[in-house]
C-alpha cells in the first residue's frame, strides 16, 4: 500500500526477493513523441493474481503538454484497490471532481482494530494509516488534482476513466521520506493518498485506465474519456484525449496484437498492440503504431512492413568471455544494419521469466542473424541450458524465445 500500484484483497505482496520479480513485456523508448513500457507481476500475488500487468505510455507529441496513459489490468481476488500517492517530498493539496463525504472509521474493515505501530518494521494494518478519509461512488469518469501548497500553479491532474461501479477514497498518509528516522514526527508530514476500489465476484477482473497530466499554470487537457469499441470483447481499450484543437485517439490491445476499432467522430482502427492517431481541425497530424501492421482513421492509413519479429536464441556471445561484442545469435530473419538500433528485444526464458535487451545493430550472414546488443546480456548458453552469469544465477532448461515489436510513425518512418 506504500506504492502506486493495485492491492488485491487489501493484502500486501509477500517479500521473497527475486522470487516475486516482475517481467518486462514491452519497452519502446524511441518513437518521436511516444514512449511505452509494460510489465507484469503475477508473482507478487502468488496463487491469487491470474493477471497483473501495467502499461504506461508517455505522449509528448508537441513537447509542451505531455501526459501519461496508465492501463492496469488485474484479475484475481474479489477487491482491487488502485493506489495513487501525492508528493512524498513537499506539501500538497488534493481536490476531487466528485462530491465526497467524510467517512467514519477510515478505511479499516469491520472487525479490524488499529494499533499504533512503534516503527516501520512493526506489523500493522496499512489502511489504518489512511487518515481524514472522504468517500464517494461513481461509475463514470472523474478526476483528482494535486497541487503544491507553496506553488498552486504546479501540479498533476489525473483523469480516471469509468465503466463500472467504483468507490473513491481521498485521504492522507504519512510521508516516511520526510520524517526520515524520526518516527515521532511521522504524522507531521501528511501526503495525499487516493484509493480507487472495485469489488465483485472472484476472480474479479478490472482494467483501471487513467491519464496523468502534469501542468504549470493550468491543466491543458479539456477532456479524457473512453471510446466505444466496435467489438467490445474485454481485451482492448480505446480512449480519447482532447487538448484545445488537438484530439488524440489511443488504441490498446491488452495482450497480444489484435484488431481494435473504436466508434465516434474520431474513430480509428488498428491491427496491432498500440495505436495513436492525433488530429488537429479534423485532419490527421500525427500517427504512431507499435507491434502492428495497420493503423487507419477515415481516409488516412499507416502501414508497417512487419508488426514484430520473433525467433529462438541459438547462441550467446559476451565481451567478458573474449567475444568481440555482446550478442545473441538466431536463425530468424531480421532487418540488417542499424534499422533496429534503439529497439528492444523481449526474451522469454524457459520457465516463464521475461527480460529485455537493447539492440545496437544486426549483422546477417550464413543464414543466421547476430543481434549486437547495447549492453552485456549476462547469459551463458550451452545447448538447451541457459545460465545467468550474475545474481540470482539461475539455470533454465529449454529454448529462449524473443519478440521485437516493429514500429511505424507518421510523419517519420517505420522499423
Amino acid at each position: 500500500m506504500g506504492h502506486n500500484t493495485v492491492a488485491i484483497d487489501r493484502t500486501d505482496q509477500p517479500r521473497f526477493g527475486h522470487k516475486t520479480e516482475a517481467d518486462l513485456l514491452a519497452y519502446v523508448p524511441n518513437l518521436p513523441g511516444l514512449a511505452v513500457v509494460e510489465a507484469r507481476g503475477e508473482r507478487g500475488y502468488p496463487g491469487l493474481a491470474e493477471v497483473y500487468r501495467r502499461l504506461l505510455m508517455l505522449v509528448s507529441l508537441d513537447g509542451a503538454s505531455p501526459y501519461v496513459v496508465d492501463v492496469f489490468h488485474v484479475k484475481g481476488g474479489g477487491t482491487h484497490d488502485w493506489l495513487l500517492h501525492g508528493s512524498a517530498d513537499h506539501d500538497q493539496d488534493a481536490r476531487c471532481s466528485l462530491p465526497l463525504k467524510a467517512r467514519k472509521g477510515g478505511l479499516l474493515a469491520k472487525g479490524e482494530r488499529w494499533e499504533e505501530p512503534y516503527g516501520e518494521s512493526a506489523t500493522f494494518i496499512p489502511y489504518g494509516l489512511m487518515k481524514n478519509v472522504r468517500a464517494g461512488k461513481t461509475a463514470g469518469k472523474w478526476s483528482v488534482t494535486m497541487t503544491y501548497r507553496d506553488r498552486p500553479d504546479l501540479g498533476v491532474r489525473s483523469h480516471v476513466m469509468g465503466g463500472r461501479a467504483t468507490e473513491v477514497f481521498l485521504c492522507e498518509t504519512p510521508s516516511m521520506r520526510r520524517a526520515g528516522q524520526d518516527d515521532a514526527s511521522l504524522y507531521d508530514y501528511p501526503m495525499p493518498q487516493l484509493v480507487v476500489r472495485r469489488r465483485g465476484r472472484e476472480p474479479l477482473e478490472s482494467v483501471f485506465v487513467a491519464v496523468h497530466e502534469p501542468f504549470r499554470g493550468k491543466p491543458q487537457i479539456d477532456r479524457a474519456e473512453l471510446c466505444e469499441l466496435v467489438k467490445p470483447t474485454g481485451g482492448a481499450v480505446a480512449l480519447r484525449v482532447k487538448q484545445g484543437a488537438r484530439t488524440d485517439t489511443i488504441l490498446v490491445s491488452l495482450a497480444d496484437p489484435a484488431p481494435v476499432e473504436c466508434k465516434g467522430k474520431n474513430a480509428a482502427g488498428m491491427e496491432g498492440r498500440i495505436g495513436l492517431v492525433s488530429r488537429e481541425a479534423d485532419r490527421v497530424a500525427a500517427a504512431r503504431l507499435i507491434g502492428g501492421t495497420r493503423l487507419a482513421a477515415g481516409d488516412f492509413e499507416l502501414a508497417a512492413d512487419a508488426g514484430s519479429w520473433t525467433g529462438v536464441i541459438e547462441g550467446a556471445e559476451r565481451k567478458a568471455d573474449g567475444a568481440p561484442s555482446d550478442a545473441f545469435v538466431t536463425s530468424a530473419e531480421l532487418p540488417s544494419g542499424t534499422k533496429l538500433r534503439g529497439s528492444w528485444m523481449v526474451v522469454r526464458h524457459p520457465g516463464g521469466r521475461i527480460h529485455g535487451y537493447g539492440i545496437d545493430r544486426v549483422a546477417n550472414g550464413d543464414g543466421r542473424a547476430r543481434i549486437h546488443l547495447a549492453d552485456d546480456h549476462g547469459l551463458s548458453l550451452s545447448g538447451l541450458t541457459t545460465e545467468e552469469c550474475y545474481f540470482p544465477q539461475r539455470k533454465f532448461r529449454g529454448r529462449n524465445r524473443f519478440v521485437i515489436y516493429g514500429t511505424a510513425a507518421w510523419p517519420g518512418g517505420r522499423r
